[in-house]
């Protein structure tokens, strides 16, 4: 996915300043898979219980990220943290947090076909 240039200014009282953001991020094997128990009556379907799977394979980030502060005449370059913290946090978020992303998304989509279904 190609992020184009964005630019942000903002100005809060004297403070503020601009962050300029372009590149890509490429996103790879995205899995949710599912098991549901699910309760059949005539006009409805409930679902009981659901165990959710899901992965991303991986996360390639490739942005340049700036930020000008409106008092410093040299902007500073955010390049580094922002495309480590997207290459390397979130898979680690991803694993580390795994049941529990996958129970928060679950209990989604029971509510949601609960509700509309």
């Amino acid at each position: 996915m190609s992020v184009g240039k964005h630019v942000l200014r903002v100005v809060i009282g004297d403070r503020g300043g601009e962050l300029v953001v372009a590149g890509s991020i490429k996103v790879c094997d995205i899995c949710l898979r599912g098991d549901a128990l699910l309760l059949l009556e005539p006009g409805t379907v409930t679902v009981i219980d659901i165990d959710v799977n899901f992965r991303v394979g991986s996360i390639d980030s490739n942005l340049r990220v700036v930020w000008k502060s409106l008092g410093c005449l040299i902007p500073r370059d955010l390049s580094q943290r922002v495309n480590n913290f997207f290459n390397w946090n979130i898979p680690l978020y991803l694993d580390k947090y795994y049941y529990v992303i996958n129970t928060i998304i679950g209990e989604g989509i029971r509510r949601l076909v609960n509700c509309f279904w």
